[in-house]
């Protein structure tokens, strides 16, 4: 690692580029000063006393062309050397930093070799000699413009020089791009003269493809009606597989049921037979693990119900106003805790399995009852309105409302929102009210607002195997 050679202030209002110029300074011993355009420069110049300063042209504030002009202007900061950072885009450029005394340009992009080259270029040329600059100006005029320049002759050959150097180095890159340019003309006729060839393979072979095409047509034909019958029958294997796998569900969270009762069991009478010798941990442990049981309890006769639902009764007229007023009764004593309200339109009578619409409409009632806002009564608001072939219902309420971002993962089985200590649950409720609504041949969606409210709103054919069923009663209830 070099000592250090002194501090060179940046004036540069991109902190990227600033930061990868300060890490190739002190990378190579120099101590680097940052400032975020040319006014902070300008007092930065006094506190740090930089050996060289790097600026960017384009800052706010202050340019810098200002920045060098104020630096040059100082008899005790003039001979502080200032190199401009420059695309060489404008031809005013190589003037302007005449006139405003810089010592060397840096065009962008750069690579450190020649960065840190340009730097000991001006770090170690001889020392002025503390003389001001010279009186007698020289006065151009440029596309327009009036230049007054009163750089010395050592500033404006190391200007020029450095702009020369820059130009070379762009000649040599655009000679090099000719070159590349070349070579891949060439190699684009010779493309050219192959594709041509191949192209006119290609016509001959067509001529034989479409004497073959009548016969793969007929052989693709074939194969589809292969692939057709293969596709039934892999259709039939699912369906199949898809029984079994609810029926292994359904069997498996049966079996289940049986030890877990017995481990709660077991549980509680540990905590009644030897509580007075249990230690408050013990008691908590206890307590835990009676909690966990009786939530898997409930989780497994959700999985349970879940997987029956696929083999319901066959659908009959049920009328959905009876539905509303069984789900009420049975959530007749949350209704009262919360001090809530349930209120229902007039219902019309559809065709389904009334076991499961009532599991249907109790889900989605208690959901709207369960997350409610602290300290304000829930308001639950049953409809339907028909559109088309079919009866929209809808189940608004007044609380919590849902993420937009949550709005298909709720009728997801197990996906839960929020913890139990908020909300109790087993995150079953919401995929069961899909599944269904699915077998009844509708659709199930969600519409919400956090902090607003929700509305559920699910679909049902308006119309069954003999017309439409239509037995719509008014009345509401609460």
């Amino acid at each position: 690692m070099n000592g250090n050679r002194g501090t060179i202030l940046i004036a540069e209002d991109s902190m990227t580029q600033a930061e990868q110029l300060r890490h190739v300074l002190e990378k190579n011993g120099y101590t680097a000063a940052v400032a975020r355009n040319g006014r902070e420069a300008l007092e930065k110049v006094r506190q740090v006393r930089p050996v060289l300063i790097i600026s960017d042209i384009i800052m706010p504030e202050l340019d810098g062309f200002s920045l060098c002009s104020g630096i040059k202007k100082q008899d005790d900061t003039r001979d502080i050397p200032v190199m401009l950072l420059t695309s060489l885009a404008e031809s005013h450029d190589v003037l302007k930093g005449l006139q405003c005394g810089a010592d060397s340009f840096l065009t962008k992009p750069y690579d450190e070799p020649y960065l840190l080259s340009r730097i000991r270029h001006l770090l170690y040329r001889p020392s002025p000699s503390g003389e001001p600059p010279p009186a007698n100006a020289v006065e151009l005029h440029f596309q327009g413009e009036r230049y007054v320049i009163r750089s010395d002759r050592k500033q404006i050959l190391d200007l020029l020089l450095s702009v020369y150097e820059a130009a070379v180095r762009r000649t040599g890159e655009l000679s090099e791009a000719r070159r590349n340019l070349e070579a891949l003309n060439d190699e684009l006729e010779t493309k050219v003269d192959v594709r041509t060839a191949q192209l006119m393979a290609e016509i001959e072979e067509r001529k034989q493809a479409e004497r073959e095409l009548t016969r793969y047509r007929r052989q693709l034909e074939e194969l589809v009606e292969k692939r057709t019958e293969e596709l039934r029958e892999t259709v039939a294997r699912l369906e199949q597989s898809n029984r079994d796998l609810e029926q292994f569900a359904y069997v498996a969270s049966h079996d289940l049921q049986e030890p877990l009762r017995m481990v709660a069991s077991y549980m509680q009478l540990l905590q009644r037979r030897y509580s007075e010798r249990l230690d408050e941990k013990a008691e908590t442990y206890i307590n835990y693990a009676v909690d966990g049981a009786a939530r898997m309890q409930k989780l497994i006769e959700g999985l349970l119900n879940y997987s029956r639902l696929s083999r319901g009764a066959e659908f009959t007229p049920v009328n959905t106003n009876a539905v509303f007023e069984g789900a009420l009764a049975n959530l007749k004593r949350v209704v009262q805790e919360s001090g809530g309200e349930v209120n229902a339109d007039p219902l019309p009578t559809v065709l389904g399995d009334e076991t499961q619409l009532l599991q249907l409409f109790q889900n989605l009632m208690a959901n709207a009852l369960k997350y409610r806002k602290p300290g304000i009564p829930p308001r639950v608001q049953v409809s339907a309105h028909r559109e088309g072939a079919e009866w929209v219902f809808s189940v608004r309420d007044n609380g919590i409302g849902i993420e937009p971002q949550h709005k298909e993962r709720i009728f997801q089985i197990f996906q839960r929102l929020h913890t139990l200590e908020e909300y109790p649950g087993t995150g079953i409720g919401l995929a069961s009210c899909k599944k269904i609504v699915e077998r009844h041949h509708g659709r199930m969606w969600v519409e919400a607002e956090p902090g607003a409210g929700s509305t559920f709103l699910f679909s049902l054919p308006a119309k069954g195997a003999d017309g439409d069923i239509d037995g719509e009663i008014p009345g509401s209830f609460n």
